[in-house]
């Protein structure tokens, strides 16, 4: 009898703990979070890496320019936000192509283990509702660098 005891205390417990949450997903509802999770809000990595090449350019340029610190500072700020909503929506396809491979079919365990957990790979969005979704962060995009690029490009 004690041993059947010790086996279900060492293989799961009957209320598990809940998961801590990444700092900006657990201030969001539930319903939201699948959402931010496409996009990655959680792992600022991949944003960085697409603000680097923006920020080294503008800053060479306005240092060869003479440009303002008053007008370097937005510009900057406009290169981090386009680099997040760029990043935010190459995630989002990412995973809307990825959503079998992700979940784990025919793939190697170790790829699976880092995966499966995202939204439409474990069904907590569907892949229309993640299309959809991706379709406004490109009405975002657009509109953004609309307003943002004017006479640059």
């Amino acid at each position: 009898m004690g041993r059947s005891n010790e086996t279900t205390f060492l293989i799961g417990l009957e209320n598990p703990p809940k998961p801590t949450l990444k700092f900006p997903l657990g201030l969001v509802p539930a319903h939201v979070r699948p959402y931010l999770e496409l996009i990655r809000l959680d792992k600022p990595t991949g944003t960085i890496l697409m603000f680097w090449p923006f920020a080294w350019g503008l800053t060479m340029a306005a240092f060869a320019s003479n440009l303002p610190l008053r007008l370097y500072v937005p510009a900057l700020l406009r290169c981090f936000v386009g680099a997040f909503l760029l990043r935010s929506s190459a995630c989002t396809v990412n995973d809307i192509f990825d959503r079998d491979m992700d979940a784990g079919v025919a793939l190697a365990k170790k790829i699976v283990e880092r995966t499966k957990t995202r939204p439409l790979a474990c069904g907590r969005i569907s892949v229309f509702a993640a299309t959809v979704y991706l379709f406004v962060q490109y009405v975002i995009g657009i509109t953004f660098f609309y307003f943002t690029v004017h006479d640059l490009a």
